[in-house]
């Protein structure tokens, strides 16, 4: 598809045009969490609408589900004094598209205190759930465990890695409310501190799904936004080029109203390169080194490039930690490893490139 094709698609998408463009394939809508709200818009009588009819059929199953797990969930961390956050998911499809089962998501996601980690994924151990991850909970910070149901739950006690340029305070993202799904009272973010985090943890992620730009529209046009709080709280991170990047898109392809605030600093940027990069990505085709450098192109300061290119090149994931145990004295040692792998993944590559 054509970047053009792709605007088209999230126009009808989003009731701005009567037809889409083509037909796009179905793991293209599953891919992007668009599915649902495609399903919602296409009334063709065909193949494809009845594949869609029963996809949504068996999502509103799976949703029923998650939902029931959650409030055990709930009613578990309540008794244990474990404070949490739903992100995303059931609760954000909840609140920009008024149903539970709209916007389409595949795991649940919560955000916890750290010191509560070890004791929440004993519980879920304990509950049937597994993971095929390496644990070392002392470098990572966040995990993803799933039961033989296929129920997956992401839980994450820093929003974004140690290292990492772009950070939200703690205390931001635990300013709670309640939000009811299906008569349960559940914490979700407050409105303003939502809208922040999701500008962050798209940016973060490049745009790399259409439903993050079409959330932006959804909550910019029907959500009572203090855009002087977010403006304000992107320029304390030093972030607002790259918090930003997501409103330059809904406001590119959707033609969502720019608020004041946010028109005196975001004609100060140049999207096109990085929209490019995007929408590669939206096709799937967008190399590694490539993703690397269009996201640093969101860095306005030399220091926060360097961050950037050394959290995603150089510093040591949990993958090197699991090859050799070490002391805490010789942890450059792991440096060595990382860029020994790199170094291999290159050499192999281009032997791959030449046979």
């Amino acid at each position: 598809m054509t970047k053009k094709e792709y605007e088209e698609l999230i126009l009808y998408i989003c009731s701005q045009s009567k037809k889409p463009p083509v037909i796009p394939k179905f793991e293209l809508l599953t891919r992007h969490g668009v599915v649902i709200l495609f399903a919602n818009r296409y009334k063709q009588k065909d193949s494809f609408y009845i594949r869609l009819t029963e996809f949504k059929r068996l999502y509103t199953m799976e949703v029923l589900e998650s939902i029931a797990f959650i409030k055990k969930l709930d009613n578990k961390f309540n008794d244990m004094g474990w404070r949490y956050i739903l992100l995303k998911g059931v609760a954000l499809s909840k609140k920009l598209y008024q149903e539970s089962t709209t916007r389409y998501s595949v795991d649940i996601d919560i955000f916890i205190d750290k010191k509560d980690r070890f004791d929440v994924i004993n519980w879920l151990f304990q509950n049937g759930f597994t993971t095929n991850q390496y644990i070392n909970l002392k470098y990572q910070t966040y995990i993803t465990l799933t039961d033989k149901r296929g129920l997956t739950i992401d839980i994450s006690w820093e929003f974004v890695p140690y290292f990492y340029p772009v950070k939200i305070p703690k205390k931001i993202l635990f300013n709670r409310t309640k939000l009811s799904i299906n008569s349960i009272s559940l914490p979700v973010l407050k409105k303003d501190e939502e809208f922040l985090y999701l500008l962050i943890h798209a940016s973060k992620h490049l745009y790399s799904k259409m439903i993050w730009v079409i959330d932006i529209d959804r909550y910019m046009r029907y959500h009572n936004i203090d855009y002087t709080f977010v403006v304000d709280k992107l320029n304390t991170l030093k972030a607002i080029k790259y918090g930003l990047y997501g409103i330059y898109l809904s406001n590119k392809i959707l033609k969502t109203p720019l608020p004041k605030e946010i028109q005196k600093n975001i004609y100060k940027y140049d999207y096109n390169k990085i929209y490019n990069y995007t929408y590669m990505l939206w096709q799937n085709r967008l190399p590694v080194y490539k993703k690397i450098y269009a996201k640093s192109m969101l860095y306005e300061s030399t220091e926060q490039k360097l961050k950037y290119l050394h959290y995603s090149l150089l510093k040591p994931t949990i993958y090197e930690y699991k090859i050799l145990k070490l002391p805490r004295y010789l942890w450059w040692i792991y440096y060595l490893i990382r860029i020994s792998r790199l170094i291999l993944k290159i050499i192999s590559k281009n032997i791959n490139k030449q046979i």
